[in-house]
């Protein structure tokens, strides 16, 4: 059973999503001692590679035949989540100062957030009026 985002229900999700990682930049910055930047913009960045990656990772696992609603497909997102986090954290704050435990504690606690940032953003996007498409 095929199963998409319309542009409105995509635009719900990533707004949630947005939200979520804007608030992770906010707390990064407290976390890191020296703000690197505006959480709005930390929270675009990873908001756009959660998409671009997002969007690549449903190509593969439709051809593998993984649908969005079984186990498998958020088990093998899990090294997808950590490798961006691992990238966004290293570009907005690991490369001025690097530690190997901060990052990869930070990139952890991110890739949670992530799954639980799921919840709502796919509540706000089913809940939406055409928010998603079942075939």
């Amino acid at each position: 059973m095929a199963a998409g985002p319309t542009w409105v229900g995509a635009v719900a999700f990533a707004t949630v999503k947005f939200a979520g990682y804007s608030v992770a930049g906010s707390r990064l910055n407290k976390a890191y001692a020296v703000p690197r930047g505006s959480p709005w913009v930390f929270g675009l960045a990873r908001t756009f590679l959660g998409i671009a990656a997002g969007v690549t990772y449903s190509i593969y696992a439709e051809r593998l035949a993984l649908s969005h609603s079984e186990l498998g497909f958020f088990v093998w997102l899990l090294p997808v989540r950590l490798a961006e986090w691992l990238l966004i954290l290293f570009v907005f704050f690991e490369r001025h100062e690097f530690r190997f435990s901060r990052w990869a504690t930070f990139a952890a606690f991110g890739t949670v957030w992530s799954y639980v940032l799921d919840v709502p953003a796919f509540l706000v996007a089913w809940l939406i009026p055409g928010g998603f498409w079942v075939c």
